[in-house]
């Protein structure tokens, strides 16, 4: 039931509290933090930025799962107190994103691209024979990394 209401279900857990502690499947290890007030968000994402990180890829189950997924790069390199290279490829990443990802970029050229990109998305997938199962992994791949 809640599967359909995902937003609606987790903004409920928050009651009067602005921060939620969720205890993960064995498998994810561990206890993930969630907020949803902007002093918390502004501590993490800048004030104290350089005390907390992300687990370790190698040994945490979800983070590894990501990795495979994401490859090894702003969101799965650690940083931090865990970071062996003392964030070095974190912060590479991060520049290198902050450079792409600029207000021009997204107004102008992405946008385009996204919707341009799309339409194409959708004419293929309206030449798949009804009821025929595809490889969407294979489709969005293709299509976000042009």
């Amino acid at each position: 039931e809640n599967m359909l209401r995902q937003h609606e279900w987790k903004l409920g857990l928050f009651g009067k509290s602005k921060l939620v502690l969720n205890r993960l499947p064995v498998f994810a290890h561990g206890v993930m933090c969630i907020t949803i007030d902007p002093k918390n968000v502004k501590h993490i994402l800048k004030d104290k930025f350089d005390i907390w990180s992300k687990p370790n890829y190698e040994t945490h189950g979800i983070f590894s799962l990501m990795k495979h997924w994401l490859g090894l790069g702003i969101f799965t390199a650690v940083h931090g107190p865990h970071s062996s290279d003392k964030g070095k490829l974190w912060s590479h990443s991060r520049k290198t994103a902050s450079a792409i990802f600029t207000k021009d970029n997204f107004s102008d050229l992405m946008t385009h691209t996204f919707q341009e990109q799309s339409e194409i998305f959708l004419q293929v997938l309206d030449k798949v024979e009804k009821g025929k199962v595809i490889d969407m992994q294979r489709m969005f791949f293709a299509f976000t990394m042009d």
